[in-house]
């Protein structure tokens, strides 16, 4: 968890210079060995390409249960690119790197949906592949502030 932070905290500060949106994601993924719980913080820009941090771990199971090759934690970065932009929704590409067990390096791709339900809310769902078996995501995701929009208010004042 104090990586997640330190992560978190030089992604903030690159954000204030470089990104447009600072994103919180809460999800779930089904793989194959069970459901995984997690959250992503990160950099969202006016292109639409993201970068941040992440960390999930196995959801509602014993951890000790299962072999020492199962994956009961995993943390690291993430980037996504758009493959298709609306205004209401999007489709991208996510690439996941990082570490699981505190032992594997591991690099999961997936295609992930997002739906804006509100203008700092919305749903994603998506497919994935982890050791060449599907997986399933979904989630909620909440921009946390636009330094555009935050801007443009402290300007107007």
């Amino acid at each position: 968890m104090k990586k997640l932070v330190t992560i978190s905290i030089l992604l903030f500060s690159f954000q204030l210079v470089k990104a447009q949106r600072l994103n919180v994601t809460t999800y779930v993924e089904k793989t194959n060995i069970g459901i995984k719980g997690g959250t992503a913080f990160g950099f969202e820009n006016q292109l639409g390409f993201e970068y941040g941090g992440f960390y999930q771990e196995l959801f509602g199971q014993e951890r000790d249960e299962l072999p020492r090759f199962y994956e009961k934690e995993f943390f690291g970065l993430y980037g996504a690119a758009p493959l298709m932009v609306r205004a209401k929704y999007d489709l991208k590409i996510n690439v996941r790197m990082g570490v699981t067990n505190g032992e594997n390096f591991l690099i999961t791709p997936s295609l992930v949906a997002n739906y804006q339900l509100m203008k700092i809310i919305s749903v994603r769902g998506g497919i994935g592949a982890r050791s060449f078996q599907p997986t399933f995501q979904a989630g909620i995701n909440i921009k946390l502030f636009m330094l555009k929009e935050m801007k443009n208010s402290i300007l107007s004042n």
